[in-house]
């Protein structure tokens, strides 16, 4: 039983099966269906993109921040990652400033 536990934890084998699922059942699905949803979503994505980008950008320098540090150690890694990377970044650059 500790070698299977180990097998499970060491080599994170849930998260591959995980991407085999959703991407078996993306692959399964009707060709014009997605290419019909890319479409849709395609264009409001790209808009809220760019307003997350703007508005945090001038919410940094409204409080000061250098727009370099602010745009690819703060705004970048909160849009790329999720508000799990943001929140760490955001507390090492409220301390530095």
């Amino acid at each position: 039983m500790a070698s299977v536990s180990t097998f499970y934890h060491d080599s994170n084998i849930l998260y591959l099966y995980i991407c085999c699922i959703i991407v078996g059942s993306t692959l399964s699905m009707n060709r014009n269906t997605l290419i019909q949803g890319l479409l849709r979503i395609f264009i409001p994505m790209l808009c809220g993109e760019v307003v997350g980008m703007l508005t945090g950008m001038a919410v940094g320098i409204a409080l000061g921040m250098d727009p370099f540090h602010l745009f690819f150690f703060l705004v970048l890694p909160i849009m790329a990652g999720g508000l799990a990377k943001g929140r760490f970044r955001f507390q090492l650059a409220t301390r530095c400033c």
